[in-house]
């Protein structure tokens, strides 16, 4: 077992997963473009698999029984980190640049997209290219539940068994077992409580 650490966290093989990612990159654009068009479905099963394994060595870190689908763009894959049994549904898009951190039972839903840089602009001195960006952070705790087409913004923590309805932009920290939707995202209700009607019915 540690022969097989080794040899997943060598050069060698992180070279050769560089050009698996080179090559789904390649593929995605193909598929997109000219073989299924822009809203089409590709057969993912086995694709998504082998993008999941060609991942391994390039993230910071992939728990066990991870799925990440084809079509999902990556930069840095070093700063993100998975916990187990976590889905990353097709055409999500996850900017590295400072942490991703997503914990155990997380689904993503399609079209997510993960911001974790912000680019200053209020120097009106300097161009707005010229201004740097500063890096931040996403966590998403245990058993959370996103939406398609949502964006998360920089510096958040999403609760545990929290759900954020589809297309919300996620501003600030949404607390655990909690429901928000909308732009920018609020609570909607918390989960507990209706557990606790569903008991007294």
């Amino acid at each position: 077992m540690s022969n097989l650490k080794n040899i997943l966290k060598s050069s060698t093989w992180k070279l050769i997963a560089s050009c698996c990612q080179l090559f789904f990159k390649i593929k995605r654009w193909i598929f997109t473009y000219f073989i299924w068009g822009r809203n089409g479905n590709a057969p993912t099963d086995i694709l998504s698999v082998l993008n999941t394994i060609s991942l391994i060595p390039l993230l910071g870190r992939s728990g066990k029984r991870c799925l990440i689908h084809w079509s999902i763009h990556i930069e840095e894959p070093k700063n993100i980190f998975l916990g187990e049994n976590v889905r990353l549904r097709k055409g999500c898009d996850m900017t590295g640049m400072g942490q991703i951190i997503i914990q155990d039972n997380v689904l993503i839903g399609p079209r997510v997209k993960f911001y974790t840089n912000k680019h200053i602009y209020t120097d009106i001195s300097k161009s707005i290219l010229a201004q740097e960006s500063v890096q931040g952070y996403i966590k998403i705790e245990k058993n959370v539940w996103i939406g398609g087409d949502c964006i998360l913004l920089p510096n958040i923590s999403i609760g545990e068994h929290a759900v954020v309805g589809a297309g919300s932009v996620v501003t600030k920290d949404v607390e655990p077992y909690t429901v928000v939707a909308g732009n920018p995202a609020k609570v909607i209700k918390k989960i507990g409580d209706q557990i606790a009607i569903s008991k007294s019915t």
